[in-house]
């Protein structure tokens, strides 16, 4: 019974020794063992703000902005631009591609809105390319959105 535990108490100073000599090999600071200090990330998150506002052609708003419309008005998104008509009266602007019209996608209702047709209060309206899709206003009205866009 004394032999197993003289041969277990080598075991673990042998993996006690092991994983100090492992450890104390690794330079501190390099690409085993890193250093990471405030100042640095500070930095990086600076660096990639200013990568992404050099990338993008205009500001990219990440919370819905409420805007009033006047009568014939559209408004026309970009990929990914989230519109929700408030009030007044709208008309969908589409394209069509191969023959094919690509609509707006209402996701409220799971459908696909074609050219002309009316845009429900209320609704969560994709525009999911920059292809020249987007709502005319028919009366004055209010929309949020959230994305980039372009009134014409």
């Amino acid at each position: 019974m004394k032999k197993q535990n003289i041969i277990n108490l080598v075991v673990v100073l042998f993996i006690g020794l092991a994983t100090t000599v492992f450890a104390s090999s690794l330079d501190l600071g390099s690409e085993q063992d890193p250093i990471v200090t405030q100042s640095y990330v500070d930095s990086q998150i600076s660096e990639l703000k200013k990568q992404i506002g050099n990338s993008s052609s205009g500001t990219t708003k990440f919370t819905y902005e409420p805007l009033k419309i006047n009568k014939n008005v559209q408004i026309i998104g970009k990929q990914g631009t989230e519109i929700i008509v408030r009030s007044g009266d709208t008309k969908a602007i589409t394209i069509v591609k191969d023959g094919v019209e690509n609509g707006l996608q209402d996701i409220t209702d799971g459908i696909d809105i074609k050219k002309d047709k009316k845009v429900p209060l209320n609704h969560l309206i994709i525009i999911p390319r920059e292809d020249g899709r987007g709502i005319k206003f028919t009366t004055d009205g209010y929309i949020m959105i959230r994305g980039e866009y372009v009134i014409k």
